[in-house]
């Protein structure tokens, strides 16, 4: 009988440790399905926020779309010029200061850069000049000075020329493309 008793705690110690085992990997898989729905919520949460901070960014740039489309131009329009050959009236000239170089403006829209290609006048040896630094357009016989959006400015007699304005050049004018100096003279 004890023999008996001793074996039957036995397997019951077996069958109880078994029903332990189950009941670790139970807890260990619970545990396993809890931290995946735990990052799927996290990754959910975090794909929202994404989504809207994307429509919100969208919503701004409709409203800002809408908003320019609403405003009335500040600016008077354009006018075209064709680039033909200046046939009347004066002929400027322009003159590097530093090279002694002289050019004759003989366009109503004549461009200045570094560009190998698209300008009317090429400055070399100064890296410091934009591809298409600034304009000169002559008009009903004035002639006006426009920067083109350059790196490091166009200036007439000192003053700074901003970006896409027109300012008339007076005869013996001293314009300067970043550090580089001209003169500009009326011909009769």
């Amino acid at each position: 009988m004890f023999r008996n008793a001793e074996e039957e705690r036995i397997r019951a110690e077996k069958v109880s440790s078994q029903y332990a085992d189950e009941i670790r990997r139970a807890r260990e898989q619970e545990m396993h399905a809890e931290e995946a729905r735990m990052q799927a919520e996290f990754a959910a949460r975090k794909n929202a926020e994404e989504a809207k901070r994307q429509a919100d960014l969208a919503k701004l740039k409709a409203e800002e779309a809408k908003r320019l489309s609403e405003q009335p131009d500040e600016e008077p329009p354009t006018t075209l010029f064709s680039n033909r050959t200046l046939v009347t009236g004066s002929k400027p000239t322009l003159t590097r200061k530093t090279t002694g170089e002289s050019v004759q403006i003989n366009k109503q829209v004549f461009c200045i850069g570094k560009a190998d290609q698209g300008v009317d006048y090429k400055v070399t040896g100064n890296k410091s000049i934009s591809r298409r630094h600034a304009y000169i357009t002559s008009i009903n016989g004035t002639h006006y000075l426009r920067d083109n959006n350059s790196t490091n400015h166009t200036f007439l007699n000192g003053t700074q020329v901003y970006s896409n304005v027109d300012v008339a050049i007076p005869d013996n004018s001293v314009i300067r493309l970043s550090n580089e100096e001209f003169i500009f003279r009326i011909n009769s």
